[in-house]
């Protein structure tokens, strides 16, 4: 084969793979530019129904990509060069893999003969992102294996389709392009993709509800917003259960404002189950931990749509995996005893009462900026960032018909921004909620948010950091090393870094501006800074957690 003939085959080789994972289901990809991908890219732009944004920072790229896999239950493929830029994947990857979100994460690389002599821009790819990603080499274009291509194309789909991210290695040797390139048009149909699941077995669960009284239904956060549980959540409220539905369930509020009721103990004693039903993943409030801890003895199953073994506090006496067939339910036909589900009416209402009380300050927090964003019906997704805004949804606010998003696998603040850029694929009227830190720590993703086409509202919670780490213990042993390690505070001028990306920013002061500029005509990104008085509303969570 000759050189001219090895740039046209490197093309032709990486345009058969693409093709068969974009028959499969693949429907976006996100291509950051270099070199040694110069195949994949080219074999990229070939195929027209292959959905591509370019995107120059490899950390952005992967959390965008993260972001698109959730709102849109689909395989998203990322493309990049050589060297770093593949290591720039992994704080995604990591988040992906925990998360469970469908990633195919394709690097391009040197040929092994550069490996370990001192060639430019090389590093160890081999199995890079360890035990986070499925790993698979693609080898060398050659004519011998080109048929084997479709069949490794159908392995990666097979093990994304468990929700899994694939890692595919990809060497090219130059010349890496055609001499005479002349791109062909694809348009592929691509396939309905589904991630692959059993049917979980419910005979413990039968058996358990059976001899019931006191059963409480708890749904942690979803995988993916499909609302796998939402048939469960209907037959429950139906049975006259008591329901305590996450945010990131996707569910609708039914227990709301549980985070302030749970963290009281003497609630936690009082509101005592007979058996805890769980369903999703772990939960991420620190009220429903302390709930289950403190309920041990309690006969405790849990359910999952994937095998994610999830029982942060060790009280799980079932696990069961799998879709749910709730018509196997139909067979219990008690209705359970409703004074039971009045109790935990009442508690919430009273919890309702607190809540508005604490509130009803004058003063501008993080707690009312919650509550605005909450009750804004325009909006019609949400991402909440970590750290304070994940925690204060449950405690200051209820959802009603918005769906929720929230990297809470490994529960990072990187990526924040870039990953709710991916999720507004799929809405038309889209809100990231998120704080300071976590704002500037993805600046850089502001960059590209002309690439994505829905009205998409940030409010940036200004607290100063958020002293978040004053809720801790250290906060009253040693506040000298709490005052010179833990304060994230960064200043920084919001204005001056939306004008280096032509994004329209204003900066409120009180309820009454902040409603104000939501209720402006927009299209595109905008960001609404919220200045909030951090220590009011440090003030606020620690009253409505007492």
């Amino acid at each position: 084969m000759s050189e001219v003939d090895y740039g046209q085959f490197s093309v032709d080789w990486s345009t058969e793979f693409l093709n068969e994972l974009v028959k499969g289901g693949v429907q976006h990809a996100i291509i950051s530019p270099g070199s040694r991908s110069t195949p994949l890219v080219l074999a990229a732009h070939q195929i027209k129904t292959l959905e591509k944004r370019v995107i120059v920072d490899e950390r952005s790229a992967a959390f965008q990509a993260l972001g698109i896999a959730k709102a849109t239950s689909k395989p998203v493929l990322l493309i990049c060069t050589s060297g770093t830029a593949a290591a720039n994947y992994f704080p995604a990857i990591a988040e992906a893999n925990l998360s469970r979100v469908p990633l195919i994460v394709i690097t391009a690389d040197r040929p092994p003969k550069l490996r370990d002599i001192g060639a430019q821009q090389t590093i160890d790819q081999v199995k890079l992102y360890g035990e986070h990603a499925k790993y698979v080499e693609l080898g060398e274009p050659n004519q011998e294996d080109f048929k084997r291509l479709s069949v490794l194309a159908k392995q990666v789909l097979f093990e994304v389709s468990k929700a899994k991210v694939v890692h595919v290695n990809a060497p090219f040797r130059k010349p890496l392009e055609p001499t005479n390139y002349q791109a062909k048009e694809l348009n592929t149909y691509s396939e309905e993709f589904e991630i692959l699941t059993g049917e979980a077995d419910l005979n413990d669960l039968i058996q358990e509800l059976s001899v019931a009284t006191k059963p409480v239904f708890i749904f942690g956060p979803s995988i993916l917003p499909k609302q796998h549980f939402k048939d469960v959540f209907e037959w429950a409220e139906k049975h006259q259960i008591p329901c305590i539905t996450e945010s990131l369930s996707q569910l609708p509020v039914n227990a709301g404002l549980f985070e302030g009721m749970l963290r009281n103990k003497e609630l936690r004693t009082f509101l005592v189950p007979d058996l805890i039903v769980r369903f999703g993943r772990q939960p991420v409030s620190k009220s429903l931990e302390l709930y289950l801890s403190e309920h041990a003895e309690v006969p405790h199953l849990h359910f999952d749509f994937l095998d994610v073994w999830h029982d942060a506090t060790f009280t799980t006496d079932v696990h069961s995996f799998g879709k749910i067939d709730v018509q196997k339910l139909s067979a219990i036909e008690t209705l359970y005893d409703e004074s039971w589900l009045e109790l935990w009416k009442n508690v919430k209402q009273e919890a309702i009462q607190k809540r508005d009380t604490i509130l009803s300050d004058e003063s501008f927090t993080d707690g009312k900026v919650i509550q605005t964003v909450l009750t804004w019906n325009t909006f019609d997704g949400i991402h909440l960032s970590n750290s304070y805004p994940v925690r204060d949804i449950e405690s200051f606010g209820e959802l009603s018909g918005k769906t929720v998003f929230c990297n809470r696998g490994a529960n990072g603040i990187d990526g924040v921004l870039a990953t709710s850029m991916g999720n507004s694929i799929s809405f038309q009227d889209f809100c990231t909620l998120i704080g300071d830190v976590a704002f500037l720590h993805d600046m850089s993703s502001l960059a590209y948010h002309q690439q994505y086409n829905s009205n998409h509202t940030i409010v940036l919670i200004n607290n100063g950091g958020g002293r978040i780490f004053e809720m801790l213990p250290i906060s009253m042993s040693a506040p000298e090393v709490l005052e010179t390690y833990y304060q994230t505070a960064v200043p920084y001028q919001a204005e001056h870094i939306c004008s280096a990306f032509g994004i329209s920013h204003v900066r409120v002061t009180n309820s009454h501006e902040f409603l104000t500029s939501l209720q402006v005509p927009f299209s595109g990104l905008r960001v609404i800074e919220c200045l909030t008085d951090s220590k009011k509303s440090a003030e606020q969570r620690r009253q409505l957690l007492s």
